[in-house]
């Protein structure tokens, strides 16, 4: 775990020819299984439109059913 806060946890990922990506597992508040949040919807579209040299830029983002909710 890289860091981790109110709106979820950030994870190191190394592929296997060295490319390195944070990976961010975002909390889902929503009382609905398989729902997603105002919150986590805000959290999402604040990263797409973040654009700083400081700041690694969003490639995608992945629900998983399973853990949603």
């Amino acid at each position: 775990v890289l860091g981790q806060g109110v709106y979820g946890a950030v994870f190191k990922y190394v592929t296997e020819d060295g490319k390195i990506y944070a990976i961010k597992k975002i909390h889902s508040d929503s009382e609905t299984p398989g729902e997603i949040s105002n919150t986590t919807i805000r959290e999402i579209s604040s990263l797409v439109l973040l654009n700083h040299p400081n700041i690694i830029n969003l490639i995608d983002v992945v629900a998983d059913r399973k853990t949603s909710g």
